[in-house]
């Protein structure tokens, strides 16, 4: 609510997952590569993708293990077994230094970058395996992008 706000946090002066300089209003607390940061997100809406397919009938795994084209391993981090389908699970954030001066004009951006680099890296392997591959995209703030529709 503080950050929404735009209200400064009380958060202590280094992150206690990596020991960066925070910032008051806890821009760093939100990007955070080590738990419970990103990836900890990350891990959290796979744990709930899986678990709704599971309740759903579909017979489901996480980071269940792709053979590629190219021969190397790939991991699918929810993968449905009937449907052969792989879902790629990012948390993106518009600050990126990369992402930062388009995400400022315009909403979803960031995760159409994302959904461009991972389409682009991921579909053509899949399909070479005869499996299909989805993206479920989610940056920071909320957004989510079209291909979590599909």
């Amino acid at each position: 609510m503080l950050k929404k706000l735009g209200l400064p946090h009380n958060l202590p002066p280094r992150c206690p997952s990596c020991d960066k300089k925070q910032d008051p209003h806890g821009h760093h607390a939100v990007i955070c590569k080590n738990k419970p940061g990103i990836y900890g997100r990350h891990n959290a809406l796979r744990d709930c993708v899986y678990t709704t397919a599971r309740t759903s009938g579909f017979a489901a795994s996480t980071e269940k293990a792709v053979p590629s084209a190219d021969q190397t391993l790939r991991s699918a981090e929810v993968f449905l077994d009937a449907e052969k389908l792989c879902i790629d699970i990012r948390i993106t954030h518009g600050g990126a230094e990369s992402l930062v001066k388009k995400a400022a004009k315009t909403t979803g951006s960031a995760a159409d970058a994302r959904a461009k680099a991972k389409n682009e890296l991921y579909t053509p392997h899949t399909r070479a395996m005869g499996l299909k591959f989805t993206l479920f995209i989610f940056e920071t703030f909320g957004y989510i992008h079209a291909s979590a529709d599909r």
